[in-house]
């Protein structure tokens, strides 16, 4: 295969209100700016980020300004971006709305695409319990679920595609454990994860102190939010190759490279 680099990024949450619980909204901007730097330098090939680009205005006209300015940012960059949808992003702007100003290929807040041989699967987790995608002013952070369209899709579509390795792309976590950041159904989407028999490396946003496990073979990295610092950033650089998964974690301290998937 033809080896590739892309970048991930997470949780910025760009505001116009002031530091609240140490995160800082009014500077996602900057910071963002300079992580598509790092991301330039490196030359990767697309971008993905991980939700929460925004984090909401009191109407969805501010809501979606807020959007527009972080976006600018990002296409400034010339690569292509895939964002999921953040429990922030869909409280400030309709999810539709957004799909539209995000490019998604249709009016599911999840899909595929294929990059150099690569499946590459974008999740929703912006559901409540009834399977009804939650809106502005609806979202609830600790209480978030997959839908089950979204499960049968994800299924068919592992179970249809050649690639033999896989990247899932999800805001919310789906590690195992007790945590108000998983997805309540995650124990369903890693079913179908671990029954598929690919090679599978997950990458998640939400959970702002960032963390790591594995499960049955299958790793899940969550990225550490951008919103939490007043002028540092994180972002993370990965490394596809025949030879594995790997990635550096990049922020104005340095780097740090670390192995996803063997």
């Amino acid at each position: 295969m033809d080896a590739f680099t892309f970048g991930l990024f997470a949780d910025p949450q760009y505001g116009d209100k002031p530091m609240h619980i140490n995160r800082f909204y009014r500077n996602a901007p900057d910071k963002l700016a300079a992580c598509m730097e790092l991301f330039k330098l490196a030359n990767v090939e697309f971008t993905v980020c991980l939700g929460d680009l925004i984090d909401g205005e009191n109407s969805p006209f501010l809501s979606e300004q807020a959007c527009r300015r972080m976006q600018d940012i990002v296409e400034a960059l010339e690569r292509p971006c895939h964002y999921v949808l953040g429990n922030h992003d869909v409280n400030g702007v309709n999810r539709h709305r957004l799909m539209d100003l995000w490019g998604f290929p249709d009016q599911n807040g999840y899909y595929a695409f294929l990059h150099k041989g690569i499946l590459c699967i974008v999740l929703d987790t912006n559901y409540d319990a009834d399977d009804e995608p939650y809106m502005p002013g609806k979202g609830v952070w600790d209480h978030s679920y997959v839908s089950r369209d979204q499960l049968r899709w994800l299924k068919e579509t592992l179970a249809a595609t050649a690639a033999r390795t896989v990247l899932v792309f999800s805001h919310a976590l789906l590690d195992a454990g007790e945590d108000p950041h998983i997805v309540r159904n995650a124990s369903a989407v890693r079913d179908i994860l671990e029954r598929s028999g690919k090679r599978i490396a997950v990458f998640q946003g939400h959970r702002h102190s960032g963390c790591a496990s594995v499960t049955n073979g299958i790793p899940y990295h969550t990225l550490k939010g951008m919103v939490d610092t007043e002028a540092t950033f994180f972002g993370l650089i990965v490394t596809v190759s025949d030879s594995g998964i790997t990635a550096e974690v990049v922020s104005p301290m340095g780097r740090e490279r670390i192995s996803i998937l063997p």
